[in-house]
């Protein structure tokens, strides 16, 4: 048990000492970048040979000293995988965080000579700083729904449409700062916790500077599309609108404006932990 032991600490050093350990042959550095965002135009060896990046984000490293077109190969693919690029004579590697965890990305020029560095995944979620969570709550008022331009009885029929697909319960409104700007992300869930929304945002804009409100808009991922439109209001109780205005402009073109407005109550504000 003692051998067994005493080996598997002699091939964790080995492992280890050879990610460390790379020679003049391959090597791996990034751009250098001051001030928190000025790049420099020079390149600084890897840190430790290590590479950290986040869940459902990439990073990557340029490769120096190989000979001719790179490959490069992931030890553990549920962890980080791995894509190479060998153009106009400059090699890169950019490494793509998949789940919590850490891997071995491993180079290998076309003379067959290889080197490797390690890669650490962290969970995406550390990155926000500011997290505002409020959620519906019906003891400050059940959601109205306000309709303008349409006749009586279309009105009833969007009221009704509204309250039927809308079952936002929670809004979750994360901010980081990401230089030269802050990035954003909501996501909305329903009463039982299922996402409806989730998608970055651009920084809120202040509507009134007497009145304290904000609007913020939803994008897809894929698309610069806005998912949805939304409104916060402080005074007479936390309010959440959410501008639904062109979702109906298309069946009732008389339309000019469609508004939910949800109650809701503060749940979190602060620096995420």
């Amino acid at each position: 048990m003692k051998t067994k032991a005493l080996w598997g600490l002699w091939l964790l050093l080995f492992t280890l000492g050879v990610v460390a350990c790379s020679d003049d042959g391959i090597y791996f550095t990034q751009d250098e970048i001051v001030e928190g965002d000025i790049m420099t135009g020079k390149q600084v060896r890897l840190v430790d040979n290590t590479l950290v990046v986040y869940t459902g984000m990439s990073g990557s490293v340029n490769i120096q000293g190989g000979k001719g077109d790179c490959t490069a190969k992931s030890a553990n693919t549920e962890v980080a995988t791995v894509t190479e690029s060998n153009d106009g004579g400059s090699h890169m590697v950019l490494v793509t965080g998949n789940a919590i965890g850490n891997t071995i990305i491993t180079v290998t020029d076309s003379k067959g000579n290889s080197s490797s560095f390690a890669v650490i995944v962290k969970n995406a979620e550390d990155l926000w700083g500011n997290v505002f969570i409020y959620e519906y709550d019906e003891e400050f008022g059940q959601k109205e729904c306000f309709v303008r331009g349409a006749s009586p009885a279309d009105s009833a029929a969007i009221v009704a449409d509204v309250f039927a697909k809308n079952k936002d319960s929670r809004f979750v409104m994360k901010g980081r700062f990401a230089a030269p700007s802050e990035i954003y992300r909501t996501v909305v869930y329903d009463a039982e916790g299922k996402v409806l929304l989730d998608g970055p945002s651009p920084s809120p804009v202040t509507v009134d500077k007497d009145v304290p409100s904000f609007k913020w808009e939803v994008y897809s991922r894929q698309e610069r599309t806005v998912l949805a439109r939304y409104l916060f209001v402080q005074n007479s109780g936390p309010r959440i609108i959410k501008g639904l205005t062109e979702e109906y402009q298309d069946k009732y073109p008389e339309v000019s404006s469609v508004a939910l407005w949800i109650p809701v109550r503060k749940l979190r504000e602060g620096v995420n932990e």
